[in-house]
């Protein structure tokens, strides 16, 4: 097989390895983020009379540690598969987006559940971990 062949199969490769990643990344941070929500809230978030401002919360979380795993470069297709480095940036991410929310959470004098973030990052970083293992 010719050299462009190949490191064409790689780029496919690693493409839809990349994509399948961000679904399944953006799968388990809304389970987590969800399932945080009702564990801490006792709703879920499309129950009847839910605080909408708590699923707007969750959701905007949600949006904003996918964000940090793109931007920390987690699915990189240079990482994918490759040691320890793709694990170390997705606990790296994690760890900034709720070091940045707690931050602006006293800035802002908004006090979310600690609860909550407590059981959205344990249980989002173990899923995130497991399914990059996976």
């Amino acid at each position: 097989m010719p050299v462009e062949a190949r490191s064409s199969d790689t780029r496919r490769w690693q493409t839809g390895y990349g994509f399948r990643l961000l679904v399944t990344d953006a799968a388990v941070i809304t389970s987590a983020v969800f399932v945080g929500q009702s564990i801490r809230f006792g709703t879920g978030p499309f129950d009847p009379g839910v605080n909408q401002s708590q699923t707007l919360a969750s959701a905007l979380l949600a949006l904003l540690w996918l964000a940090a795993l793109s931007i920390f470069q987690s699915r990189s297709p240079k990482l994918l598969g490759v040691g320890l480095e793709e694990y170390r940036r997705v606990i790296n991410a994690t760890f900034w987006l709720f070091g940045v929310v707690a931050i602006a959470s006293l800035a802002l004098k908004f006090e979310p559940s600690r609860a909550y973030l407590a059981f959205t990052l344990t249980g989002g970083t173990v899923g995130l971990l497991l399914a990059r293992w996976f």
